[in-house]
């Protein structure tokens, strides 16, 4: 069996379409008036679904670490060299040379 998507608004607002493709070709009021009924129902389920995931989202971002960006350009500065000369005189002189080893002696 075929799983069905719950939280994809678009399923059932294509399962809504199809009742209502069906209701308009039906010529019993009353199973028309079901039919239409059943396509009101999958347009509940669609902005359920659409709920739902806006909730997640949601709780996806709240879960996530917040990053203190008026800290970044001052620790940026002073960790990163400005030139690859520099990178011999920080500690990185075993990858100079291969940046620019006519610089780093």
């Amino acid at each position: 069996m075929a799983k069905v998507p719950f939280n994809d608004p678009k399923h059932w607002r294509e399962r809504a379409e199809e009742a209502r493709t069906v209701a308009d070709q039906m010529n019993d009021p009353d199973s028309k008036r079901k039919m239409l009924r059943i396509a009101e129902d999958y347009e509940e389920l669609a902005r359920r679904a659409e709920r739902r995931l806006k909730q997640q989202r949601q709780q996806q971002q709240q879960q996530q670490p917040k990053i203190q960006t008026d800290a970044l350009p001052g620790a940026i500065a002073r960790t990163v060299p400005k030139t690859n000369a520099s990178l011999a005189d920080s500690g990185f002189g075993a990858i100079c040379p291969l940046l620019a080893p006519d610089r780093c002696r």
